[in-house]
């Protein structure tokens, strides 16, 4: 198991050199579970903060994302052993590989459509899902081993996993909610400091009022009363 989270971990760096390179990551953020890791690297107060681990590897990409060359995302990766897998009736795409899947989302806006979102400028499509749009709200760039990467903030990424936690069914859907909503609290318990207090409230501010409503009505569930009276304040 150890060898082969290595391998994971040297393939994910490798996708982001060569997305790099090509120009791709500064026009996409990365989101998901592959963002804490990268958070423990860069803000102390979440060191302690639990793995969410998986094979997937999402990117978000803007509506109104640029980008400057054409890049063949599937040929860019086919020698890394990606394969091209068209998911559900309309047939949105996902690279596989043993030990990554990789996919592209936007944040579906307005009446919604099942149908994938084209990228023709990286020859492949996105699926579309409701409140990515929250994860746009405010990034931050940091910079691993001379890899420049978008990552929502993680008050954001927070809030964002709490608001998706209440819409999961069925026993594996519920049981990611549970590990959705552990991740969440303790990244909101980290930054529960003077410093962050600000930004905190600010960003819980920026969202809809339907979306703070349903925050807090979680955390009131979950009694994290230190966390609803940063909120609320």
């Amino acid at each position: 198991m150890k060898n082969g989270q290595t391998e994971q971990r040297k393939l994910f760096k490798e996708v982001l050199k060569r997305f790099q390179k090509a120009g791709i990551l500064e026009s996409v953020i990365l989101i998901g579970s592959w963002c804490i890791p990268l958070y423990k690297k860069y803000f102390e107060e979440l060191k302690t903060v639990s793995p969410m681990r998986t094979r997937d590897m999402d990117f978000l990409v803007p509506l109104d994302a640029k980008f400057e060359n054409k890049v063949d995302i599937a040929a860019l990766l086919k020698d890394l052993g990606f394969k091209t897998v068209f998911q559900g009736q309309h047939g949105y795409m996902r690279l596989v590989q043993p030990y990554l899947i990789l996919e592209f989302l936007v944040a579906e806006k307005g009446r919604g459509t099942e149908k994938p979102y084209n990228l023709s400028a990286l020859s492949v499509n996105a699926q579309r899902l409701r409140m990515l749009d929250m994860l746009t709200e405010e990034t931050i760039q940091i910079e691993v081993d001379g890899i420049e990467i978008i990552l929502p903030h993680p008050v954001l990424f927070a809030l964002h996993k709490l608001t998706i936690s209440s819409r999961r069914s069925g026993k594996n859907k519920i049981e990611k909610a549970e590990k959705d909503k552990k991740v969440a609290i303790e990244i909101l318990n980290a930054f529960a400091k003077e410093k962050y207090l600000a930004p905190i409230k600010g960003l819980f501010n920026s969202l809809h009022k339907n979306r703070q409503k349903e925050i807090i009505s979680i955390l009131y569930k979950e009694n994290e009363e230190m966390i609803l009276n940063i909120l609320k304040s």
